[in-house]
């Protein structure tokens, strides 16, 4: 009886290592978009800026400008405009020329002050553009204010920055920006450029920087893909037309402790991922697609049915005996003989 109870137990456990190992999961689409139920990410359209023209160079705030005055007496005096675009002046007070051309700022300083010497001229220079500068913030090099020059565009400042952030990835070197999901804000609103066109020199998104423009740059989050189990760990970055086979090579292939006909791809969210199976020997007989990898897929190479089980029936030792142990795998693998499962590669 008791013979009998252990053989119960023996057997459960040996049918539920073989199942676990051989769970089935659909088979791995040839392209992401052929499944219904995954739903990628669909594109951003921006369609650039078409009638883009450099700014003009105006007063800021923070700019220091060089008044001088000339009338039976010349004097200069340096002064900052402040941030609400004003700058003082003897006489008159406070004078706005933020925004202003020097051409219309002289005329305005001008104006204010001909109404105590009609024979008075202004002349002013920018000795320190300090208000000309763009915020740069998230996953570039060197992140902060950069101080704009005359006529910089997006790839300008980008490299001002130091360009995004790289890494070294098992010996590949990784983007750890997403220049797809960066953005140049102007007065509150996205402007609509790509910013990957941008880098490439496409005028329509590679438009002019104006002052007190924000860019902001994300992390690269998503356009990784992992390979992990018995072929793995491995991260490395996702390359259109990229095929499973390429993402286990990159990966150190599968080593003979994996399962070569049960290679899972988790894809999609991580709370509610999507799970295939493929096959590597049905590729390589000719006898299945080779799936094509999206980006941030999770591939996972299972350690072989045998190696569960050897590991199972290391626990089980002291309790079954000899016997009963080499009966159980005997009926087991003629099981599987039967059924197709775990085949040898």
């Amino acid at each position: 009886m008791r013979s009998l109870i252990m053989w119960k137990h023996a057997a459960f456990l040996l049918a539920l290592c073989v199942l676990v190992g051989c769970a089935s999961f659909p088979r791995t689409p040839a392209h992401p978009t052929d499944d219904d139920r995954f739903q990628p990410r669909p594109p951003i359209s921006r369609p650039g800026v078409p009638d883009d023209r450099p700014p003009p160079r105006v007063i800021l705030p923070g700019d220091q400008i060089m008044i001088e005055v000339a009338s039976t007496k010349t004097s200069k005096v340096s002064e900052i405009v402040d941030a609400a675009g004003n700058v003082h002046v003897a006489l008159v007070g406070d004078v706005k020329v933020g925004g202003l051309s020097l051409t219309d700022a002289e005329a305005k300083l001008r104006k204010a002050l001909q109404r105590y010497d009609k024979f008075v001229q202004v002349n002013l220079t920018v000795s320190q553009e300090s208000g000309h500068t763009v915020s740069i913030l998230g996953a570039v090099v060197k992140p902060g204010v950069v101080k704009l020059p005359p006529g910089a565009r997006v790839s300008d400042v980008l490299m001002l920055a130091g360009g995004g952030l790289r890494s070294v990835i098992n010996g590949e070197l990784v983007s750890g920006a997403d220049m797809g999901e960066a953005k140049l804000i102007r007065d509150g609103h996205a402007m609509p450029i790509d910013f990957r066109r941008a880098m490439q020199g496409d005028p329509l998104h590679n438009i002019y920087v104006r002052a007190q423009d924000q860019i902001f740059v994300p992390p690269e989050r998503g356009r990784r893909v992992i390979v992990l189990g018995a072929g793995g760990p491995a991260v490395f970055q996702w390359a259109p037309g990229m095929r499973l086979t390429e993402a286990l090579a990159r990966g150190g292939g599968v080593p003979p402790a994996g399962d070569k006909h049960d290679i899972r791809v988790l894809r999609g969210p991580m709370e509610a991922p999507r799970v295939y199976q493929t096959s590597i020997r049905d590729i390589v007989d000719g006898e299945s697609h080779d799936p094509e990898i999206y980006p941030g897929d999770i591939v996972w190479v299972d350690d072989h049915w045998i190696e569960d089980f050897g590991e199972v029936m290391a626990v089980l030792g002291p309790v079954l005996g000899t016997g009963l142990s080499l009966t159980a795998l005997i009926l087991v693998l003629n099981s599987n003989n039967a059924d197709g499962i775990g085949a040898g590669f």
